[in-house]
């Protein structure tokens, strides 16, 4: 278990009429031993190779477009060219199949051969692995970083000279030119972005509402109305969760904003309670991640950016599930309430 500690050490500045002040946070995570006896940080587990999986997920969708835009470039005159008949072949199969772009080289002999080169090149990127989970332990999986394209060559080391370019927060270079994915080590002692919330000048009800996040008053991750206007999924609501605005009354709701999937989550008012004898209210989510879709007036979150993944027609996810492709360096990233 970890405690995550918010510490607000940066007062940027106060508005001139007083009512806003923005600042910043910094995050950091403490090993918590004695919640986690008898486990301890160096335990080894069983996980998804998070790294692999993503890579994949991407390389399916950029190689689909990557051959529908190559054979657009060629007429009828090169249908007897070898490479364009297989690329045609794969494509055909592509279209109207639920399964993938690997499953159905995989399947093919001819198509096969083509995926032959690719896959002895990942496994120099992905240190030659035996199924789409790794042997690591806790403490590398959160902070210190599962390691891979470690001496990669040929086309490896181009595939790893991409994926460290492209500036995922979770996968950092190392000393030695390789890299590492983790969790949580990009968020360690590091701020989370700039605030800007009402001080509870002149409106003590309002005390600690956020007014702009990094320097925004609403977010551009989530899909827009089309008249332009933000829409309800990015709007910037509530308070950073560190604390509330006072004077609350038995059935108001209130709001909480997270930066770490991009939105404002409302809180509902359960029942009056007590916590070391002091009285106060409880409140609870109510099923944030069930309730989306236009059913709800909030399609806006239906991004429609994962591939392979059971979803409606309309490219909304089935309750309980939030693509986060958007919000999290444009990589495919799925929350799902745990069963």
């Amino acid at each position: 278990m970890y405690i995550s500690n918010l510490e607000k050490k940066t007062v940027k500045e106060f508005s001139d009429d007083g009512t806003s002040v923005t600042y910043t946070q910094q995050q950091f995570y403490e090993f918590d031993g004695k919640a986690s006896q008898p486990l301890v940080e160096s335990d080894r587990i069983v996980a998804l190779n998070m790294q692999m999986n993503a890579f994949l997920q991407v390389f399916e969708r950029e190689l689909t477009d990557i051959f529908r835009n190559f054979l657009t470039k060629f007429n009828r005159t090169l249908d007897r060219t070898p490479i364009v008949r297989i690329l045609k072949r794969l494509l055909d199969r592509i279209r109207g199949k639920r399964k993938s772009v690997l499953q159905i080289a995989e399947n093919d002999p001819g198509l096969n051969l083509l995926m032959a080169q690719i896959n002895a090149n990942l496994n120099g990127v992905f240190n030659s692995p035996t199924s789409m989970f790794v042997s690591t332990t806790v403490r590398e999986y959160l902070f210190e970083g599962v390691r891979f394209c470690i001496n990669p060559t040929g086309l490896a080391r181009a595939i790893c000279k991409q994926i460290r370019d492209k500036g995922t927060k979770t996968i950092r270079a190392l000393d030695d030119g390789s890299l590492a994915f983790s969790f949580f080590n990009h968020k360690n002692r590091t701020t989370d972005g700039v605030y800007e919330v009402h001080t509870g000048l002149r409106d003590p009800e309002k005390v600690l509402e956020i007014e702009k996040y990094d320097e925004l008053d609403s977010l551009h991750v989530w899909l827009n109305s089309s008249t332009g206007y933000p829409s309800v999924c990015n709007m910037i609501n509530g308070t950073d969760a560190s604390a509330y605005p006072p004077f609350r009354r038995p059935g108001d709701s209130m709001y909480i904003f997270s930066a770490d999937i991009c939105r404002s989550v409302e809180l509902y008012y359960q029942r009056e309670t007590k916590y070391k004898g002091i009285p106060g209210f409880r409140y609870v989510t109510r099923g944030f991640l069930n309730e989306i879709g236009p059913e709800y007036a909030n399609e806006c979150f239906c991004v429609d950016r994962l591939v392979n993944v059971t979803k409606k027609k309309n490219g909304c996810l089935y309750s309980g599930a939030l693509d986060l492709s958007e919000c999290i360096d444009k990589t495919c990233f799925l929350v799902v309430i745990p069963d």
